[in-house]
């Protein structure tokens, strides 16, 4: 086969840019107009939110084998009442979230959050969860696919960070999830120290450096993500024809 695995991967990651430029431009336009048109707010006002389950139910796009059962699952947590402001920074962000297009089925919802009693609940899609790389230390990705995750992530972090949302990247809470169109997307987690960033600062040069900082740490993340695939996929094709010559052999 002609060329490296790595060349035919930037030359397939060209061609995938391209057609997702316009999607993401798309996108774009439709964040702008659904994003929070008041930052200046008190969080209090958006401190205690019920959602039913029927129209949490209703954005819930991952209907796979992956998922144990149709209910989504919550996750009752309890914060400090010394530590709420990282209360308030997490329920708003995940609020914010709620309302961009790309992110809302990606992320966990705030199903109610009481700042008297510091309770958050968050709501999850019912999915067995493994983090990205022990999928891959599992053989369930080839170069291409991470390929395309890679960039779904780069769009997540940009349209987050232009809503001023900051979230850092860790790599054991970035899950794939397998659509039933058979296609993988990227649930993430891991909100706990997510900040946020006022309407005013969107454009700020603090941010921008966030944001470069975590694309930096994506494009690490993913490097070492392909080369444990090709490690593991010529370790395979080894093992393939010693059996194979063995079979001959006998």
């Amino acid at each position: 086969m002609k060329g490296s695995p790595f060349k035919r991967l930037r030359i397939f990651e060209r061609t995938l840019l391209q057609s997702n430029i316009s999607h993401e431009h798309r996108d774009q336009q439709q964040q702008d107009r659904d994003s929070c048109t008041s930052t200046n707010s008190s969080c209090r006002d958006m401190a205690i939110d019920d959602v039913t389950k029927a129209s949490m139910r209703h954005h819930n796009t991952f209907r796979t084998a992956n998922i144990v059962g149709n209910n989504e699952r919550h996750e009752i947590r309890k914060v400090s009442l010394d530590d709420l402001s990282s209360f308030y920074n997490e329920a708003f962000a995940l609020k914010r979230v709620s309302r961009l297009p790309l992110l809302r089925d990606h992320a966990p919802k705030v199903i109610k959050a009481d700042p008297l009693s510091g309770i958050l609940v968050l709501g999850y899609p019912r999915l067995h969860w493994a983090p990205l790389l022990q999928r891959v230390e599992a053989s369930a990705f080839g170069l291409e696919t991470l390929l395309e995750l890679k960039l779904k992530l780069c769009s997540y972090i940009g349209v987050l960070y232009r809503n001023g949302v900051v979230y850092r990247v860790k790599q054991d809470c970035v899950y794939p999830v397998k659509r039933a169109s058979g296609k993988w997307t990227l649930y993430l987690g891991g909100w706990q120290d997510v900040g946020f960033y006022p309407q005013s600062q969107w454009k700020s040069a603090a941010l921008k450096e966030l944001k470069t900082e975590q694309l930096d740490r994506i494009e690490s993340f993913f490097a070492l993500l392909c080369t444990r695939a090709t490690a593991i996929a010529e370790s395979g094709a080894m093992n393939g024809a010693k059996d194979q010559g063995k079979g001959w052999s006998g």
